[in-house]
């Protein structure tokens, strides 16, 4: 029975991000496994528990647990990029907004190819995923449809003009594919999700949200001193304080029964149990 239960709170941390409660001996119990060291702006988990780290215009994935270590830097050709998505660790999508160009790499890094999205027809896109079906989705605000690519760039699909939809018009931040949806995030005006087809369907109005991610069912992000978290499926809404396991980070992922935190120093890699 002790066995189970601690199971069951364990799988309900990992779906609600809630640390106030405790394990059968009495509290949670948090072990460090690790710092991969250096000033890193930005990083990506994939669920192979690779860690993708980013220092300016260097990428590089670090292999758990053969502590391999795979780099990708063209920044001669296209500098920053913009955002790095792993979603498939077998293909992972290098996207750089200025040059509205696609790089796609191998498990170790090497170039598989590339999209220039101006060539597909789609002309100002600020958010990409990777799809479900190891396609790619892309919002292009030009005329404002969600579109998916395969890797050659032909547009495969494509919404309505959501404009006439909503109301407004929101300038997406971050866009996930998890749990049969497509979910897009505005920092001024909130969570939208659309199903596979591009039909929208339902919004969240939540400003501000800070280190916005996806684990497992839930959608999360940083508000303040509170975790904001959506379970997917069911619409339910949870919001907790920050656990002092994750204070004075810079942001924070989840992800295989790992919380992964950024600070100065460099990525903590956190085990609980």
């Amino acid at each position: 029975m002790k066995t189970k239960m601690k199971n069951l709170f364990k799988y309900f941390f990992l779906i609600c991000f809630i640390t106030t409660f405790t394990n059968v001996e009495g509290q949670t119990v948090y072990h460090e496994l690790r710092t991969l060291k250096g000033n890193f702006t930005d990083f990506e988990v994939d669920a192979l528990d690779n860690v993708y780290t980013i220092f300016g215009a260097t990428v590089t994935k670090n292999s758990s647990p053969e502590n391999s270590v795979f780099t990708y830097n063209n920044v001669k050709k296209y500098g920053k990029p913009t955002s790095v998505n792993v979603f498939n660790p077998f293909k992972v999508l290098l996207f750089y907004k200025t040059y509205q160009t696609i790089v796609l790499l191998d498990k170790y890094m090497s170039s598989l190819g590339s999209i220039n999205l101006r060539k597909s027809g789609l002309y100002k896109v600020n958010v990409i995923a990777s799809s479900y079906d190891n396609k790619i989705w892309a919002f292009d605000e030009q005329d404002y449809k969600l579109k998916k690519l395969n890797d050659d760039g032909i547009v495969l699909s494509e919404s309505t003009d959501i404009r006439l939809i909503l109301d407004d018009t929101p300038r997406f931040s971050s866009m996930f594919d998890a749990s049969g949806k497509v979910i897009l995030y505005d920092g001024n005006r909130g969570i939208y999700f659309f199903d596979y087809y591009g039909a929208f369907l339902d919004s969240i109005k939540i400003k501000d949200l800070k280190s916005t991610g996806v684990s497992g069912n839930v959608f999360y992000g940083i508000y303040e001193n509170e975790i904001f978290t959506v379970n997917i499926k069911s619409g339910i809404i949870h919001k907790m304080p920050i656990p002092e396991i994750l204070k004075g980070s810079l942001f924070f992922k989840m992800n295989n029964d790992k919380i992964y935190s950024l600070s100065a120093e460099g990525i903590k890699i956190i085990e609980w149990n």
